[in-house]
């Protein structure tokens, strides 16, 4: 007998029958008396479907001028044409 694989679709409607079952389990266990990391995992669980995942802002100088750069290696690639 061959069992047929559920669909992404049909993977998705399962999980999201579930899901007043499991922001339930985890409430309770941030609620509960398990230990502090699973109590944190649970809460940041349940904020980072709330209000979505926090994001990551990062401020960068650019190591160098990229139009610079490629005018450099532009300059450089002429020069060596001359020699030809």
């Amino acid at each position: 007998m061959t069992i047929k694989r559920p669909s992404a679709r049909q993977l998705t409607d399962l999980a999201r029958a579930q899901t007043v079952a499991a922001v339930d389990a985890l409430v309770t266990i941030m609620t509960g008396q398990d230990s502090a990391t699973a109590r944190i995992a649970a809460a940041n669980a349940l904020l980072d479907r709330a209000w979505g995942k926090p994001r990551g802002e990062v401020e960068a100088e650019p190591a160098a001028d990229i139009a610079a750069i490629i005018a450099e290696r532009r300059r450089q690639v002429a020069e060596g044409m001359k020699d030809l």
